[in-house]
Formats: C-alpha cells, sequence, structure tokens
C-alpha cells in the first residue's frame, strides 16, 4: 500500500521528477516543490544517480527541517484540533464494570532515561533507521504486541516457570502441514499503544575491530532521553474452560469466590510487578536494548494499580494527593477535565502565553494574573485531575485502588494486595 501510494506520488509529479533529475543542480525550483511534496521520495529518485546531491539533501534534512517537523509536537496537535482523539488512546478508559472478577488494570506515566530505538515499516525513508510511528499523528509509540515481547522476556530472565508464561502470556498455534495441530491460548494480559510527543536522531559510529576506528556513522530516528509515555496494562484472570460439545469452542467462566483464582491473581501479579520493574530498569524495551537503549528512570507519575474485588478496604495513604482547581479556574476547562480550544496556544503546558492571552483574551476570560495561576496548576495537576474526572463518570462500584511513585512502590502494592487476597482466600475457606 506505501509503495503504490509514492508510486502515484511518482507518476502525478512525473514532469517535476523528470525535470528535476534531467537538470539536476539547476532544477532547485522542481526541488523545492519535490522535497516539500516529500523528501523522502526524493531522496530515493537521485539516490542513485546524483549521490552529492541526495547526502546534502539528507544533510539539508537532518539540520533545519527535521527540526521543523518535530518541534513542539504537543502544540501542533492542538492547533489540529486532534488532542480529543488522541487521548483517547494515550489514555485508554477501562470500564471495569464489565469484567471478571479480580481483573486489575495498572498505569503509569514513565520517563527514557537512554533512547527508545525502533523499527518502522515505512519502505521510503530518508535515513534507513525510522522509529516506529502510528499511520493516524505520526507519532513514535510502542505497539501493545512488543510491549508483551519485552514483559515476556524480562519475566522469564527472572526466572518464572513456564506454566507462569503460558497463563499470562498464553501459548503459539502448533500447525502441521496442512492442519492446526493444537490451537493457541490467550493470556491474562491485554497491553495498550504507548504514544511519545518527541523524536530526534541519534548516531551512532560502528568501529573497525582491526583498526579501532569509525567505519561510516549511522543515523537513526529515535524517541530522545527525558520524553514520557503512559503505559496501560490490564490483566483478566486466567478463566475455565468448558467444551462446547457442537464446536468444540472454548467458553470461559470465571468463579469470584474460588481459591486458585486467587492463588493465581496473587502470583501473577508479583511475577508482572517484578517484571515491570526489569523490563524498564534493567533490560529495557525496543531495539537494541543490548546497546542500553530503552531504559527509564526510576521515578514513575500518576503511577496507579485498580483492583476489581469487594470487601477490601484500602487503608493506605496515598502518597500524592490530588490537587483541585480552584473554582476561578473553572471557565478554562471543560467538563472532562481538559482546556477549551480557545485557551490553547503555543505557552506553558500547551496554553496560552502571556503576550497570545493579551491579545486574543477570550470574552469570558479573568484577568492576566488569574490565568497564570490557572496555567501553573494546569502544567503541575491538570492532567491528574482530568484522569480523576474520566474514572469519575464510570458507572458502578469504586474499585478499591492503590497509587505508587516508582517501581518498587508497585511491587510493594503487589505485596499489599497479596496480603490482603490471602485473608479474603482464608475467610471465604
Amino acid at each position: 500500500m506505501i509503495r503504490d501510494w509514492f508510486a502515484y506520488l511518482v507518476a502525478e509529479q512525473q514532469d517535476v521528477v523528470k525535470g528535476a533529475l534531467r537538470q539536476g543542480e539547476k532544477a532547485s525550483g522542481e526541488k523545492s516543490k519535490l522535497i516539500a511534496l516529500n523528501p523522502h521520495l526524493f531522496y530515493h529518485l537521485i539516490a542513485l544517480t546524483q549521490k552529492k546531491s541526495a547526502d546534502k539533501l539528507r544533510s539539508t534534512w537532518q539540520n533545519t527541517e527535521y527540526k521543523d517537523r518535530v518541534s513542539n509536537l504537543d502544540a501542533k496537535i492542538d492547533a489540529w484540533g486532534l488532542r480529543g482523539l488522541l487521548d483517547v488512546f494515550r489514555f485508554p478508559d477501562i470500564n471495569m464494570a464489565y469484567l471478571p472478577f479480580y481483573s486489575f488494570v495498572i498505569r503509569f506515566t514513565f520517563t527514557l532515561a537512554k533512547p527508545y530505538v525502533s523499527r518502522d515499516e515505512q519502505v521510503f525513508y530518508i535515513i534507513d533507521n525510522p522509529v516506529s510511528k502510528d499511520k493516524m499523528f505520526g507519532l513514535p509509540h510502542v505497539i501493545p504486541s512488543s510491549w508483551k515481547g519485552c514483559l515476556r522476556s524480562a519475566i522469564y530472565q527472572l526466572g518464572a516457570d513456564q506454566d507462569a508464561l503460558k497463563r499470562i502470556f498464553g501459548s503459539a498455534k502448533e500447525a502441521g502441514e496442512y492442519t492446526i495441530i493444537q490451537s493457541g491460548k490467550s493470556g491474562t494480559l491485554h497491553f495498550y499503544p504507548t504514544f511519545f510527543m518527541q523524536k530526534s536522531l541519534e548516531v551512532i559510529n560502528p568501529h573497525d575491530r582491526v583498526r579501532k576506528v569509525g567505519k561510516r556513522p549511522v543515523l537513526m530516528e529515535c524517541v530522545p532521553a527525558g520524553a514520557s509515555g503512559c503505559f496501560t496494562l490490564l490483566y483478566v484472570p486466567a478463566l475455565n474452560s468448558m467444551s462446547n460439545e457442537k464446536n468444540d469452542v472454548a467458553m470461559h467462566v470465571v468463579e469470584s469466590k474460588k481459591p486458585d483464582v486467587i492463588k493465581d491473581v496473587t502470583k501473577d501479579l508479583r511475577l508482572i510487578s517484578e517484571g515491570l520493574k526489569a523490563m524498564f530498569l534493567t533490560f529495557g524495551f525496543g531495539a537494541k536494548t543490548s546497546s542500553g537503549y530503552g531504559i527509564a528512570t526510576p521515578d514513575l507519575d500518576n503511577g496507579q494499580l485498580t483492583l476489581k474485588a469487594s470487601g477490601i478496604k484500602v487503608t493506605e495513604k496515598k502518597e500524592q494527593e490530588l490537587q483541585a482547581p480552584e473554582d476561578a479556574f473553572q471557565k478554562y476547562l471543560l467538563e472532562d477535565g481538559t482546556v477549551r480550544a480557545e485557551f490553547l496556544g503555543q505557552g506553558e503546558a500547551g496554553l496560552l502565553s502571556n503576550s497570545e492571552y493579551g491579545i486574543k483574551k477570550p470574552l469570558d476570560g479573568g484577568s492576566l494574573a488569574e490565568f497564570k495561576r490557572f496555567r501553573n496548576w494546569y502544567r503541575n495537576f491538570g492532567e491528574k485531575w482530568s484522569h480523576f474526572l474520566k474514572e469519575s463518570e464510570t458507572s458502578g462500584d469504586r474499585w478499591p485502588g492503590w497509587t505508587f511513585q516508582d517501581y518498587d512502590g508497585l511491587v510493594e502494592v503487589a505485596g499489599q494486595i497479596e496480603r490482603l487476597l490471602q485473608l479474603e482466600k482464608e475467610e471465604k475457606q
């Protein structure tokens, strides 16, 4: 599909392409038109016949155009009116009312200590190593299957047994020459994509083993250190299989009071929490993890674990209190806690800067001093307040939740839940 699109562009701009290739350096107008259309396409068109021109184009793209395209992606998303749609994917809303008991959700925002590297599926690109980007927003992301593979590898390296790995991550289908010998089984974990709002270029220079000097610098597109992303994981307990004699389809049922379910959940939660800590801090995720890429910092933001269980009272004090907005700030916010479009701009946290607010101050806006206070509050607490409102909208029972600020805190929370569920199990026996 991507090749077909590039072929269409070449056919559509055939006269411009021929003029640029025929006249070489003189066809600056045609080249500018093609570069504006798609620099990756034009680079591959001239790379075979005009090597110097191609290298110059890539250098220009690297030093100027690339920086312009990736600067302030957050503000561009707001300018395009895609903030609300993007947040649906960045912070998925999981309604636990429809899930079986002892399901849980782990969510936190992490920050990269080392760049994240992955391989995009795009065929034509101006460099050989583009980072994986989603097709809708063009933002770097980690796809769910990548999270699953990296976490499975981390838990395996921690020494987990095969039964636990199969229960948590499922098993693959085994196929014979013509038929499936054994159907695969889905695991208990369900992952969600992680989006980043930053990307940059990393340069590596492989060295000759004999001469001990660099061979040729290689450009890699990456998500830089310091970028943050939201990680979301859903766990649904392993369910008992019931064979349907008519079509032999696996039907799944969970009994909320069954001791074996509680035993598996507590064991899995411990493995998952320790695996997440190992994946983010030790083993890394993405490509080139053996070279130190894909490592996160120890501290987390908005760390929360929510468990669907009845009769459990969370007595632990929250480590971080939520600061609600002042009454005067409500004029700047929508019902879901996000900022109204007329107050978005190029300033801090994607809001209007002081100069912008003075020029195009909305009629229902307050004074500049009040707006500055609001902007400061939104930078520190706006995202947490929006999440709180979204969770409050969910109908049904409010399930117990625990907060944590680092990976050690997540492991500690897993231990607390294990003790609480063990007490519940003993009471029901």
